[in-house]
């Protein structure tokens, strides 16, 4: 047991040494404690330094590499501010576009790299690019301006080739439109204005020209002013379109954007033309007439034209129908003045010529078949002698060249077009019968006046288109009425030889000619001599100064000759007077060469 104690006792004083030294270990643990934290306290601020400083070491890189880049980007705004603000002409099309190109892309570098803390770079890199562009849009303009030459009216009309962009002109063209539509930019406000405003200056002379308010007073408008008007713009229309499709490469959709925006100012200034112009012949019928087929052959001429590319606008065909409308009254309104101007006359004829009402007559003809097509679109509505004035005038009773199956056809527009010349030319000839019957002249010369005037008319009928309108039917008809000018003029010969066709007939049984017999054909060869005489007198006494109207009326009366043959063969032969001399003035040559003294 004192063992056990003893043991125990020990352990009790193990464990109070081993609890101080535990209390001394926590002590110290404690003191370590507070001075680890101490420590930590201190060197804690360093180390957040430490960090700190490496952090601005790296910002401030950062910022030596920005001011770095923003220096490179002033210097390329620098460097390119010079070639911007230059002249393009100077520095090249092509480096002054490089030179816009390469500020844009600078603006999109420094706006995707978040450099908005620097405005004065990206300001005046954004003005330095307003100003380029600005720039070449004007540059654009002075190409479109230095390429739009200004032509006169012929050269216009015969389409010159100096019409066309060259090919520089196209290929800096191309460039320019290049780097716009690469650049998002619109242009085709510039192209538009600059060739509308070419149109406009190109047609300005005719323009003017064909412009009705700026005809001095009671001057006769020119109609070749209209026609060189639709002429010259149906060239620049064309011309365009060629153009365009050699600035595009054939792209029909910016073609036809640009193509119609160009056109349609020049088309409207046009259509407002010829509307003035419809007006003033509505006011001037009797002697501006004509002037209506003449507008419609030029607004046919810009319709056609116009509807290769797109559809005509609506005023031109508003416009195409109210002269279509006009126009329909010019057949009538010049029957009405045939009418008019022969009654009006004071003579007919004057030194074998034909008279002023037929040569301004057949002058305004030649112009109306020289519109024959426009004539013949507008005949077209018509009806077969709707065109004859109310109440219809003195000649229409009293002859016609038509004949009963003529003049009533339901044939097309060319032939209704012939039908009515045919009726101008019956107007003409007859009216001018029934003026010289009331001067007093005989039949024969009615004959004469009227063929005096029907070989003039003859003559501008060949020279003209009025030929060609004509054709056979109205050749026929035309005819017709020469040989009722020719029977009138051989009337007085018709009657002469009409005594040398009355037989002397021997009685059945006898064998020669009774006194009486003689005495009758005796009677004839004088009557016939004297009769022929004044014939030949009196057709001398014409004095024709034309040798083919002369020709053709000696040929005429030539058909006396065979008569006389026979009258005399059989009378020589017959023994009817002892001295046939006294009685047969002429034998047959030497009537013939009367005859043919007279041509």
């Amino acid at each position: 047991i004192d063992a056990e104690e003893a043991d125990l006792r020990v352990l009790e004083e193990n464990i109070s040494k081993l609890k101080k030294v535990t209390t001394n270990i926590k002590e110290s643990l404690t003191i370590v404690t507070r001075s680890a934290g101490n420590a930590s306290s201190i060197i804690h601020p360093i180390a957040g330094e430490a960090r700190d400083v490496r952090i601005y070491e790296t910002n401030l890189k950062s910022c030596l590499n920005v001011l770095d880049e923003v220096r490179d980007y002033a210097k390329i705004t620098t460097i390119e501010q010079q070639t911007i603000e230059g002249a393009i002409n100077q520095v090249g099309l092509d480096v002054y576009m490089r030179s816009v190109r390469r500020l844009s892309d600078m603006v999109d570098e420094l706006k995707q790299g978040n450099f908005t803390g620097f405005p004065m770079i990206m300001d005046e890199a954004k003005r330095l690019i307003v100003k380029g562009h600005d720039s070449l849009k004007d540059y654009y303009a002075s190409v479109l301006l230095f390429s739009s030459k200004v032509l006169d009216t012929t050269q216009l009309i015969d389409g010159s080739s100096e019409l066309l962009f060259d090919e520089s002109t196209i290929n800096s063209i191309q460039r320019l439109l290049k780097f716009f539509s690469v650049n998002k930019v619109n242009v085709d406000y510039i192209y538009i204005k600059a060739r509308t405003e070419y149109f406009k200056s190109s047609l300005l002379k005719v323009h003017q020209a064909s412009n009705p308010s700026n005809l001095p007073n009671d001057s006769k408008f020119n109609k070749n002013n209209i026609q060189v008007y639709s002429k010259s713009l149906k060239t620049l229309i064309l011309v365009e379109r060629t153009n365009l499709k050699l600035l595009f490469n054939n792209d029909n959709t910016p073609i036809m954007s640009i193509f119609r925006r160009v056109v349609e100012p020049p088309l409207n200034d046009f259509t407002k033309t010829i509307s003035d112009l419809n007006s003033y012949v509505k006011k001037k019928i009797a002697t501006e007439s004509l002037l209506a087929f003449e507008l419609i052959e030029s607004l046919g001429i810009i319709i056609l034209t116009v509807e290769k590319y797109f559809e005509a606008p609506e005023s031109l065909d508003l416009a195409f129908a109210s002269v279509r409308s006009t126009s329909e009254t010019v057949f009538t309104a010049f029957m009405s003045y045939i009418d008019t101007r022969v009654n009006s006359s004071t003579s007919l004829q004057a030194d074998n010529k034909p008279c002023e009402a037929t040569i301004d007559i057949m002058s305004t003809m030649q112009q109306f078949a020289a519109c024959k097509r426009s004539a013949a679109t507008t005949i077209s509505n018509m009806k077969p002698g709707s065109w004859i004035p109310t109440p219809r005038p003195a000649w229409c009773s009293v002859f016609s060249s038509a004949l009963s199956d003529q003049g009533n056809t339901q044939d097309g527009e060319i032939e209704l077009l012939s039908t009515y010349f045919s009726d101008t030319l019956d107007a003409l000839l007859i009216t001018l019968e029934l003026k010289a019957k009331s001067f007093g002249k005989t039949t024969p010369q009615v004959g004469f006046c009227l063929l005096t005037n029907f070989t003039y008319i003859e003559r501008c009928v060949k020279n003209s288109d009025i030929c060609v309108i004509l054709a056979s039917t109205g050749g026929e008809r035309f005819e017709r009425l020469k040989k009722r000018a020719m029977n009138m003029f051989i009337d007085d010969w018709k009657i002469t030889a009409a005594r040398l066709m009355e037989a002397t007939v021997l009685k059945p049984g006898k064998q020669s000619l009774s006194s009486k017999d003689r005495e009758m054909i005796k009677e004839k060869f004088k009557i016939f001599n004297t009769e022929f005489e004044l014939l030949v007198q009196k057709h001398k006494a014409y004095n024709i100064s034309d040798p083919a109207l002369k020709r053709a009326l000696a040929k005429e009366v030539s058909f006396i000759s065979p008569l006389y043959h026979r009258f005399h063969d059989k009378h020589v032969a017959d023994g009817f007077a002892k001295n046939i001399d006294k009685y047969i003035k002429y034998d047959n040559n030497q009537f013939d060469k009367i005859l043919e003294s007279l041509g």
